[in-house]
Order: structure tokens, then sequence, then C-alpha cells
């Protein structure tokens, strides 16, 4: 008979599991999350009832109410024409090919005078795919 005492081993915790389940949570994570650009600039869209929305856009063009203007983001420092023209094409610079989709975002109470600048501006350097946002009527 052996009556000498046992040394008693120390519970242990298996970390592999929680891993594995930590990792999954993480990738789910990734996947479901969705990311929006948000424009710096204040544009209260006017709605339509029939059209698509643009998911993906190469150039935009944001009118405020007020007449401020941004082009991908970047503010002009006026609305005349030749500042349009300049942004305009900086901004197909930046692009790797001529083949751009021009999005304008005006505001419904932007003045249409300076939508027509962009539109006549966009002719001007050649673009043919023009397109202007509107939010989806309820």
């Amino acid at each position: 008979m052996n009556l000498q005492p046992q040394p008693i081993d120390s519970p242990e915790i298996n970390l592999t599991p929680l891993i594995d389940v930590v990792f999954l949570m993480l990738v789910f994570f990734f996947l479901s999350t969705t990311f929006i650009r948000q424009s710096t600039l204040e544009v209260n869209l006017p709605a339509a009832d029939s059209g698509s929305i643009a998911t993906t856009s190469d150039i935009e063009i944001h009118i405020s109410a007020t007449g401020v203007m941004q082009i991908n983001h970047h503010p002009l420092a006026s609305s005349t024409s030749d500042a349009i023209a300049s942004g305009l094409t900086q901004a197909l610079d930046a692009q790797s090919t001529r083949e751009v989709r021009l999005i304008i975002k005006a505001d419904g109470a932007a003045p249409h005078r300076l939508i027509a600048r962009v539109l006549d501006q966009a002719a001007q350097l050649g673009l043919t795919n023009v397109a202007i946002a509107v939010k989806e009527s309820p």
C-alpha cells in the first residue's frame, strides 16, 4: 500500500478554443462592416422616384445651398468657371484614365447657375459620363 501523498496537478485552461472563437468573431466583424464616405459639406439632395443609386464614382462635385463647392472633398476657392475648370482638370489629372464618371451632388436649394457651370466645364473638358445624384423618395 502506498500511503505517500500524491502531488495534485493544478488545473489548466486550454486557450485554443477561446482563440478560435475570437478569431472567428474578428473575421465576422471585418466582413460585415461597411465603410461610408462622409462628405464634409452638408448637402440636402433632392428626391427622385426613379433611377439607380451610384455605388462608385470617379469624380464627385458637391454644391451646397449657399454655393460652396468641393471636388473630391477638396474645396474650391470660388465658384467661377475658371475655378471649376482648374479643379476638374486637377481631378482628371489624378485619375489613371480619361474615361471617368462625374457625379454632381448638389443641394436641392443650390443655385441652378452653378450646376450649369459645372456641366459646361465638364463638356469643355470632354467628360461625357455625367450624373446628378438624388436620394430615393420615401
